[in-house]
């Protein structure tokens, strides 16, 4: 399956980043934390779902990177929105996934108020999940946008470039 096997390239690739990143985290919070056996027991431990992306699918752990949420989205919501693209990459950015970042990143502003700490649980997903399908779709639309771009001429092209720019800006601020 074509879907698996691009999941699995991206895991291969980003492994073995996170486990330095963990084992450097578990490092600096061990010599912090004076030895205590039992908390370092639990923090390797718990370090696994780290490790293994599933920060975001809701299981509890001691996540040593604290930023692997993204990561942990990336590879769930792949595993949605890549067999879409696949067969219907053009109909989905063009039309569906405008619809799915102004609904959902307006549903989270909505609900919590701001797009930031994606670790708070909105109903039945983490609210990083929700925000990663929403910036994944974006994603796409800027992709699809930079294809347009490629095919006029200059002027449009640092007009696009402009507006990519600027709601990068806006997404990261």
């Amino acid at each position: 399956d074509r879907n698996v096997e691009m999941i699995r390239h991206k895991v291969i690739h980003l492994f073995p980043y996170i486990f330095i990143a963990c084992i450097f985290s578990n490092i600096f919070y061990i010599v912090s934390n004076a030895f205590v056996i039992t908390n370092i027991y639990n923090h390797l431990l718990y370090t696994v779902t780290d490790m293994l992306g599933l920060q975001m699918a809701g299981y509890d752990g001691f996540f040593a990177t604290g930023v692997s949420w993204d990561i942990s989205v990336l590879i769930i919501v792949s595993f949605i929105i890549y067999p879409v693209l696949c067969k219907k990459r053009e109909i989905y950015t063009k039309y569906f996934a405008p619809i799915i970042v102004c609904l959902l990143l307006g549903y989270i502003c909505k609900t919590s108020g701001s797009l930031d700490a994606p670790g708070d649980w909105i109903g039945v997903v983490y609210k990083g999940v929700i925000r990663g399908f929403a910036d994944i779709s974006a994603g796409g639309i800027a992709y699809e946008l930079k294809l347009l771009i490629d095919k006029k001429e200059n002027y449009n092209r640092y007009l696009f470039a402009t507006w990519e720019l600027i709601g990068i800006v806006i997404t990261l601020g």
